[in-house]
């Protein structure tokens, strides 16, 4: 990254809360989430809470994808229990139809439909194999804001695969902090892999700003004694190689993790790229305290070995799941009544950043 800022002040000690943000809001929302999978919303009603807000998605006749407000703008009953009569809601208590831009079209007990009567209708945007949502003011709802999938990784070349998709029972910073800092692996994951894994508990991270582009790096850089395997060309592998890690974060909650082997190399420069993996976490938050954590993964090597993909789903799914048990056990505790300050050490400058970006971000909007 040409005029990078490699952030190495230790930003430790006892002070700055983490939990929760410092103004009213909890949630940023001009910008754009991961609402679904593209292949959970079809010719159906798909209910989510997204942002605080119920939301109904489904897909017009021509395929298109709709976002409307999640209850009936007469007595707020649930949209997902009604129906679709061509490309229009019908709610299930009263019959009032609401077209895919949110407005009324027809209320049975009269023929009048005053205008005023609609329901939001969210700007939303399909791409690869997600549907991203933007909940916030409508007119800023520019589809160029959304993470550009070619730099992420999210193109044919890695032949991305979705993951999972988990709700989890905690606020989504907590899933931030977890996934900007992984010093947390050799522990909280410590199922096979440990000397890997103690390398990178151990290995020092740099933080990574660059003004000109839309998102913050974290990177440890490692010398392994021996191929982790993982890969044909790893499998194969004798000897020592180089480990590179990266996360990439998109504020207010997207991640993108790289894992890069090269051959090490003997004059301090790159070695000779072998294999690469990315992994893709949208962390979307539902509620205060709930969280969709949407999965996706993808890598650059074997794309017609099934059963590596199988292997690959299942053990990075393993983790996160795991992930998911210790949000769950921490979100009871982080903002209890009278809980002093929180202790940082050198590990949390990640996590402390993003928390300092998003926090810019709500006062902005307030």
């Amino acid at each position: 990254m040409s005029d990078a800022e490699v952030v190495t002040d230790p930003l430790w000690g006892s002070g700055e809360r983490m939990y929760p943000f410092e103004s009213n809001r909890t949630f940023v929302r001009n910008s754009w989430y991961v609402a679904a999978f593209s292949h959970e919303v079809g010719r159906h009603l798909l209910p989510r809470t997204l942002l605080g807000e119920p939301v109904v998605l489904y897909r017009r006749g021509d395929g298109a994808p709709v976002a409307l407000a999640g209850t009936c703008a007469h007595r707020q009953y649930p949209l997902h229990a009604g129906h679709l009569v061509g490309d229009e809601v019908r709610c299930g208590y009263h019959g009032f139809r609401f077209a895919p831009d949110g407005a009324c079209t027809a209320i049975p007990s009269q023929e009048r439909v005053p205008s005023r009567c609609r329901v939001a209708a969210y700007p939303v945007a399909e791409r690869w194999k997600w549907i991203w949502i933007w909940m916030g003011d409508p007119d800023l709802a520019d589809e160029s804001l959304i993470p550009d999938h070619d730099l992420v990784g999210l193109s044919d070349a890695l032949r991305a695969e979705p993951g999972c998709l988990l709700e989890v029972g905690g606020r989504y910073q907590l899933i931030n902090d977890n996934l900007l800092d992984l010093s947390h692996i050799s522990y909280l994951h410590a199922r096979g892999g440990e000397e890997r894994r103690d390398v990178v508990a151990a290995a020092r991270e740099e933080i990574i700003t660059d003004e000109s582009v839309p998102y913050q790096r974290s990177r440890r850089l490692m010398q392994l004694e021996r191929s982790p395997g993982g890969a044909s060309v790893l499998d194969a592998w004798e000897g020592p190689v180089e480990f590179e890690l990266t996360i990439d974060f998109w504020p207010p909650s997207f991640h993108v993790g790289c894992q890069q082997f090269r051959a090490p190399s003997a004059d301090g420069r790159r070695g000779r790229h072998l294999a690469m993996s990315r992994f893709f976490h949208g962390i979307t938050p539902s509620t205060t305290h709930s969280t969709f954590y949407f999965f996706a993964f993808g890598r650059d090597y074997d794309h017609d070995d099934e059963a590596r993909t199988v292997s690959m789903r299942e053990r990075n799914v393993a983790v996160i799941e795991e992930d998911k048990v210790a949000i769950e056990l921490l979100e009871p505790y982080v903002d209890r009544p009278g809980r002093g300050p929180d202790f940082h050490v050198r590990a949390d400058a990640g996590a402390r950043r993003a928390r300092r970006t998003i926090q810019a971000m709500l006062d902005r909007e307030a």
